[in-house]
């Protein structure tokens, strides 16, 4: 798993998280990756890669602040 923006999702929510790195399979077979903020391992197929943040242009801003 590459570096980078994922969802991680739970039993209770969607989180985004920044995946710093792959640490490898646990004794379950899963894979494990780290995530920004702790070094705990949490299982890389309950991720999904983050959709790209959309572009936000000049006329998009001009037409929303003028409520056009």
């Amino acid at each position: 798993m590459t570096p980078g923006r994922y969802i991680w999702h739970t039993q209770d929510s969607d989180t985004p998280v920044t995946v710093i790195r792959t640490l490898g399979k646990g004794s379950d077979g899963r894979t494990y990756v780290q995530i920004e903020g702790t070094s705990t391992g949490i299982p890389a197929d309950e991720l999904t890669k983050a959709p790209e943040p959309r572009g936000y242009s000049l006329r998009d801003w001009i037409r929303s602040t003028l409520r056009l």
